[in-house]
């Protein structure tokens, strides 16, 4: 069967192996707070969700965006996903499985990377696929998180955040059903403070965004306002 060819947001060309195609992607706003906080190139990193499986074809075997926009400037990277991926890269290993599950080496990493996958891990959202229901899995990420970056490592992430924590789901003031229950955790700063805490990591910086997936330029917000979902982006650093 000849392979679909890539649809234009996601080609390969000289876009996306530089940074000018920020605008063009699904998460701009995230994807520009991480290049500007990684450590630069070339250092190694560790994804936690580098794939795009729930994407679909034709790019359901292909790194995310932001994994390859970071492989073709320079970095060394490797990603852990669910889903399989085929495509490749000089720069880029890969092990398919739960992060939480997967073996790698620890205080190896100069930074690392989470595109709102966190959110999701030991959820419903993900047990269909070897991963244990656990409310309280984001405590183990972060943890984890800690011992494979060195010192001084820095870790990039964003998820969805308002007032209270809740993994009882979101619904938009039409009532659209964004988020079903047991699938995802809406973070609160309480919780945020709490899972770095118990991992010993230094929160660096959160911005906080209206909506879950901000464009560039958007402001960041002080308030949030019920009936409305937000997004946290988050520098978080291992002491030294």
């Amino acid at each position: 069967m000849r392979e679909q060819p890539l649809p234009l947001w996601e080609d390969e060309g000289n876009r996306i192996r530089s940074f000018s195609f920020l605008p063009l992607s699904r998460r701009p706003r995230e994807y520009e707070y991480f290049i500007q906080n990684l450590p630069k190139p070339p250092v190694n990193l560790f994804e936690i969700g580098c794939g795009r499986g729930e994407i679909g074809p034709p790019t359901r075997n292909h790194a995310s965006q932001i994994t390859k926009m970071l492989l073709y400037n320079g970095y060394n990277l490797h990603g852990v996903d669910l889903h399989d991926i085929t495509w490749t890269h000089p720069n880029f290993t890969y092990t398919r499985g739960n992060f939480l599950a997967v073996e790698l080496p620890d205080n190896y990493y100069d930074g690392g990377l989470a595109v709102q996958v966190i959110s999701h891990i030991g959820m419903v959202y993900f047990t269909d696929q070897n991963e244990p229901y656990d409310e309280n899995a984001d405590y183990r990420v972060f943890q984890k998180v800690a011992r494979l970056l060195k010192p001084g490592g820095i870790f990039v992430t964003c998820l969805p955040i308002h007032n209270e924590f809740t993994v009882e789901g979101y619904r938009s003031p039409e009532g659209v059903n964004l988020l079903p229950a047991k699938k995802g955790r809406i973070s609160d700063r309480a919780r945020i403070n709490d899972t770095l805490k118990e991992a010993r990591l230094t929160l660096e910086d959160i911005q906080i965004y209206e909506g879950w997936n901000p464009k560039l330029g958007d402001k960041t917000v002080n308030e949030m306002i019920e009936g409305k979902n937000y997004v946290a982006l988050l520098k978080v650093k291992k002491p030294t």
